[in-house]
């Protein structure tokens, strides 16, 4: 198979399957849809490290004890 040059819509990998750092996908979600890949919208002060990045698949950010 071919391989995508020029995802679109905060995608990325070989077919664009993937979403893109700080973006994520619902596990229902249509993966042909424009919108698939959400931002994460992590607090950051809430957040181990401050990182605002979150799993490919339900977005959940790594929180730290305490933080919901």
């Amino acid at each position: 198979g071919g391989v995508c040059d020029h995802c679109m819509h905060n995608t990325t990998g070989k077919n664009c399957e993937l979403c893109i750092n700080g973006f994520f996908r619902l596990v229902d979600s249509d993966p042909s849809s424009a919108d698939v890949c959400r931002p994460c919208d992590c607090y950051t002060a809430g957040t181990v490290d401050g990182n605002m990045d979150c799993p490919q698949i339900g977005g959940q950010c790594q929180c730290k004890a305490a933080a919901t």
